[in-house]
């Protein structure tokens, strides 16, 4: 179901999460696909298109998550609500194996999370890995810098992400 959102809750959403997706983090800018305002609690049992029930999200966690509120536990075997981005914070959750290029779960709530948004997945992992080096580069700069670099780099990283997507 689709409905309308103001424009400036819109802009609230994507200042709050800074232009990345809430759940695997990637930033848009990086990629050749618009992200997308989702619904955290569903529309469809109950949840309100306000502030604290909107997150900004990628397509691919935004389409695995779809109305979903809870996932099994991969260790535990049990139900848990998913993560919360508005709620919880991602770093208690979450965190990086390595180079950037594989989440894993802290709590049962990230790794509920992690599977049921298939955040782990081999094409997933080169774009992360990717977006981890070109984010380590940019934040040796100041935030000016890091805007005209960013304006200057969005047509080739969407060139190169659409490569990338093509090899699998």
């Amino acid at each position: 179901m689709s409905v309308y959102i103001r424009v400036e809750l819109q802009r609230q959403v994507r200042d709050r999460f800074s232009e990345c997706c809430a759940y695997c983090r990637t930033a848009e800018f990086l990629t050749a696909m618009t992200f997308e305002i989702e619904h955290i609690v569903p529309l469809s049992v109950g949840g309100e298109t306000v502030f604290e029930n909107l997150c900004f999200a990628c397509p691919s966690c935004n389409r695995h998550k779809s109305d979903r509120q809870t996932s099994i536990d991969p260790e535990s075997g049990e139900a848990v609500a998913l993560f919360h981005p508005q709620m919880q914070v991602w770093t208690e959750h979450f965190a990086w194996i390595e180079s950037g290029r594989e989440l894993r779960g802290l709590t049962a709530v990230g790794r509920a999370t992690i599977v049921a948004l298939q955040m782990n997945r081999a094409r997933q992992n080169l774009l992360k890995s990717s977006i981890a080096l070109n984010l380590t580069f940019a934040s040796c700069f100041s935030q000016e810098s890091r805007l005209l670099l960013v304006h200057r780099r969005k047509f080739r990283a969407c060139r190169t992400y659409s490569i990338f997507w093509g090899i699998f």
